[in-house]
């Protein structure tokens, strides 16, 4: 492991990663680098994948603040999907609701991730793509309602609420 990020690590920064299994893999490196500086004990790498720490983040961040959005955990937001793609006009002709409602959710994750238009206009969209829509706009409507905000939004909605320096600083 690079000399530079054990500095850091042992300086309370947080190392961020895009998955849990690297989050581990560099865990387990910086152990072994501590044992073969001869530490006998030593405090544990605050290394965490993206989403955990944007959610650690979130709840830190937000535990001082008004009028908050209820942050959906993966269980709810699965139930959300699966009850309005059950509920739509399309559901007479899915064989398999549930895993449709998987797969939109990732669709949902996928194009906020990519900073993807769900609603463009102008342009020619297949029954499919038109059902997805219709999820993702009442999954929306919904979330605006009753102020919810899921994983795909949690970064947006963090970065908007620290341009308006509603959040004092990023923690290290």
């Amino acid at each position: 492991m690079n000399k530079d990020v054990i500095k850091l690590i042992q300086q309370g920064y947080s190392i961020l990663t895009p998955t849990m299994r690297m989050s581990r893999y560099l865990k387990n490196i910086y152990a072994a680098e501590q044992i073969n500086m001869g530490n006998i004990v030593w405090e544990s790498a605050d290394i965490l994948p993206w989403h955990t720490w944007l959610r650690r983040y979130w709840d830190e961040s937000t535990a001082y603040t008004d009028n908050i959005p209820y942050c959906l955990n993966r269980g709810q937001q699965q139930s959300i999907w699966l009850r309005l793609v059950q509920n739509s006009e399309f559901s007479d002709q899915l064989l398999q609701p549930q895993s449709v409602a998987l797969r939109a959710l990732q669709a949902w994750e996928l194009s906020h991730q990519w900073q993807i238009t769900l609603f463009p206009e102008d342009i020619y969209i297949n029954h499919d793509v038109r059902a997805f829509q219709s999820w993702a706009h009442a999954y929306q409507t919904l979330c605006q309602r009753e102020n919810w905000i899921d994983n795909a939004r949690l970064a947006d909605d963090l970065i908007a609420r620290m341009s308006k320096n509603v959040f004092l600083s990023l923690p290290k």
